[in-house]
């Protein structure tokens, strides 16, 4: 048995490296870039579009992630970040660089993901040809679940198509053939960006592992003691996944139908402190009664959270139905994934006796002190 005070030096380690880590305390990690690309009969035109905070993140520029001062920023910042594209986003055809000019800056706020920098571009007038190649690693480190989506748009005489490619730190170098584009990404193809997406969301992956830490316990005169059977605790574990799974899909649905809009500061705000209330439901005993209304209340919000992902990308309407099924089925397959991780090692631990005062009342004040630092961040700085 590992002694209680490996254990808390463990959770002490935790708590200090989830404090000093730049990813983790963001909490919900932006980690995406989109790049548009519009074929017309003569040229080749589109945009990048970046988010501030990775701006700042990533290429360590000093930008505000809010509207006022970013444009100014933004330009004067430009040959940096234009260079930087220049290395990592590329187009060749037959074997050719095909050169592109940058022509304007602009900001764009995405309801759901905050502020974006827009980086204009053009090529100069060519022959458009049947095939292009893309390289594109735009923030893409190595060994990042970080992704960058292109949005193709060809319409011309001789071709109509519209599509979407993902590239990832596996996936840099894409060649797009005009005359067979399928379209936007299928619905298939969406169930790994559902998984992908709840698994490089911190806050969503510590709000369901705040919600596992009690359920292999039961309250008894106050107190928290461990559950006398497993098929209690997969009935508790069911209850929470249930309750969540309903809440979430109804607004990653109307939100990616854009039916409901929030700005992105109060849902990221909301859903850093979804994760600091059920910690402290799981270090209170006598909080458990509320926890389906908790559960259920900020699940709506975390569903708006995952939607984010999509709502600005452009779906036809006969594509709108699968692929949005397609994604919320990888994210109900990620989340499981988690709870089937964690559920199975808590139950064997829940009658240790660090279990309560190690695992579960420190386990969720390290959780519930990062969340609450998330908290102030989303809610009150820039």
């Amino acid at each position: 048995m590992i002694h209680p005070r490996i254990l808390q030096k463990l959770f002490f380690c935790l708590a200090l490296w989830c404090s000093l880590c730049p990813a983790t305390a963001r909490g919900h990690q932006t980690g995406e870039s989109y790049v548009h690309l519009r074929v017309e009969r003569d040229h080749i035109h589109g945009w990048i579009e970046i988010c501030l905070q990775d701006l700042r993140d990533e290429l360590g520029l000093d930008v505000p992630t809010e509207t006022v001062g970013a444009l100014s920023a933004i330009n004067a910042t430009a040959p940096v970040v234009q260079e930087y594209i220049r290395q990592k986003f590329s187009l060749t055809a037959d074997g050719q660089a095909i050169p592109i000019e940058f022509t304007e800056n602009k900001i764009y706020y995405f309801p759901s993901l905050g502020n974006f920098a827009q980086y204009a571009y053009k090529t100069p007038q060519i022959e458009v040809p049947d095939r292009l190649v893309v390289h594109n690693a735009l923030l893409l480190p190595e060994g990042s679940n970080f992704r960058s989506l292109l949005t193709i748009n060809c319409q011309t005489r001789e071709r109509e198509a519209l599509a979407i490619l993902v590239f990832n730190d596996s996936v840099k170098v894409q060649e797009v053939n005009f005359s067979e584009l399928r379209g936007v990404i299928s619905p298939l193809a969406f169930i790994w960006q559902g998984i992908l997406h709840i698994w490089i969301g911190t806050d969503h992956i510590l709000f369901i592992v705040s919600l596992m830490l009690p359920v292999v316990l039961v309250r008894n005169m106050g107190n928290w003691v461990p559950v006398d059977s497993f098929r209690k605790s997969v009935w508790g574990v069911v209850k929470i996944v249930t309750l969540f799974t309903i809440a979430h899909s109804m607004t990653l649905s109307l939100a990616f139908l854009n039916i409901i809009e929030l700005p992105s500061r109060l849902v990221e705000s909301l859903i850093a402190l979804s994760i600091v209330v059920v910690a402290l439901v799981a270090i209170l005993p006598h909080a458990k009664d509320s926890t389906g209304w908790i559960i259920f209340f900020f699940g709506l919000f975390h569903g708006m959270g995952f939607a984010s992902v999509m709502g600005h990308l452009p779906f036809r309407t006969s594509e709108l139905i699968g692929t949005l099924f397609g994604f919320n089925a990888g994210v109900e397959i990620g989340q499981l994934a988690i709870v089937g991780s964690v559920f199975p090692v808590l139950f064997l631990m829940r009658k240790t006796r660090f279990y309560i005062p190690i695992i579960l009342k420190g386990g969720s004040g390290i959780i519930g002190l990062i969340a609450f630092v998330w908290f102030l961040e989303r809610a009150f700085l820039d």
